[in-house]
């Protein structure tokens, strides 16, 4: 009786802390993205509203910011209460979800504009209305601004759509 006991009170010491560390929540280090709509290209977003003749596009739908006339207003985001919400006014970890594979149909190409780039990326028209993107290549002129840069006017370099310390882009 006394050994039963003594297991027993053993075990719940043993496993009382663990399990209520176990159930603590835990940060999340991944998003599921969801499926782009139904159409082709970006949704265009028009005054940045996710708005379709029948409705409105689902939310975390990858949309773009498009003027009257449909060219590009502001870079790709995501459609969130009814409104395309531009890449870098998103949370870190949906920026994934707006530039996916599906639409990556621009062919990657060099910064000719000899200016240090805001953003590793580019929109193409495909067609009459559809939008895409592709990226800067990694190159000499890729020269892009950091986020978070480590002394004044440090700039990275494009790779594959992101802006990275010089030197550490790897080959893929």
């Amino acid at each position: 009786m006394k050994i039963a006991c003594f297991i027993t009170v053993l075990l719940f010491a043993a496993t009382g802390p663990i399990s209520a560390a176990a159930n603590q929540p835990q940060p999340r280090t991944t998003v599921a993205c969801v499926p782009p709509y139904r159409g082709k290209g970006y949704a265009r977003s028009y005054n940045f509203k996710c708005k379709l003749r029948t409705g409105t596009y689902p939310n975390n739908t990858p949309c773009l910011p498009v003027t009257g006339g449909g060219q590009p207003l502001d870079q790709a985001g995501l459609c969130q209460k009814n409104k395309c919400k531009p890449f870098y006014k998103l949370h870190p970890l949906l920026k994934v979800c707006v530039f996916p594979r599906s639409l990556h149909r621009c062919p990657d190409i060099e910064n000719t504009k000899k200016i240090v780039l805001d953003h590793c990326h580019y929109y193409c028209k495909q067609t009459d209305k559809e939008w895409y993107f592709g990226h800067y290549k990694n190159e000499g002129n890729s020269a892009c601004h950091l986020e978070r840069p480590d002394t004044p006017h440090e700039y990275g370099e494009c790779c594959r759509g992101k802006c990275v310390k010089k030197g550490q882009c790897s080959a893929k």
